[in-house]
């Protein structure tokens, strides 16, 4: 299961704004069919606040998904979390909160231990240099 993660920000004068926060997620064994889900949050918070909510919806429809096409009920063996908008100093913040939260999340389905203990979750922090060109 592929999932991708960022907070965008108010970046007008009324900078108290809440910010958003979104998650989509990959519901089929080939990666083509995604889920959405979003909240806001306190203004300028970077870490997501409602993650585990979030993901435990991306991990509910990926069951259903498989249900309905593969008449089995699973879990995803792996997950892959690309997060984007995260400053080099909040790696290991992101880590520290959000991983455990994604782990929240799929136990809120009440999966048996042994399937949720099998699940493997890569964290890919997306880094992006954006660069200007003039013609």
């Amino acid at each position: 299961m592929l999932l991708g993660a960022d907070v965008s920000h108010n970046t007008g004068p009324e900078g108290l704004k809440p910010s958003l926060a979104t998650v989509v997620g990959s519901i089929d064994k080939y990666a083509t069919r995604y889920v959405a889900a979003a909240c806001n949050q306190t203004a300028r918070q970077e870490i997501i606040q409602n993650l585990a909510s979030m993901i435990e919806f991306c991990v509910r429809e990926f069951v259903k998904c498989h249900e309905v096409y593969e008449k089995r009920r699973t879990l995803p063996e792996r997950i892959i979390y690309y997060r984007d908008g995260v400053s080099e100093g909040q790696f290991e913040k992101v880590l520290r909160e959000e991983l455990p939260a994604i782990r929240k999340g799929i136990q809120n389905l009440k999966p048996p231990i042994e399937q949720f203990t099998k699940i493997k979750i890569t964290v890919c922090i997306v880094r992006c240099a954006l660069l200007s060109y003039q013609f």
